[in-house]
């Protein structure tokens, strides 16, 4: 299965950084940036639903997957 994150581009959207998603998750700026640029086979799902609910969205929102 592969997937694609959309948090990038949410960001850009929304006028939000990096560090603001820092912030609000309390995830460390490197592991952030190696999710969103899909560096890990797998990502642990309570860092992705940090992610999805600081960005009010759920988490099949922010990633797309595809079989």
């Amino acid at each position: 299965m592969k997937a694609k994150c959309k948090v990038r581009e949410i960001l850009k959207d929304r006028g939000l950084s990096l560090k603001w998603l820092v912030d609000k998750t309390g995830i460390c700026y490197e592991e952030v940036i190696d999710i969103i640029d899909m560096r890990y086979k797998h990502v642990y799902i309570e860092n992705a639903y940090k992610i999805a609910r600081a960005l009010n969205m759920k988490i099949s929102d922010v990633w797309e997957f595809e079989e």
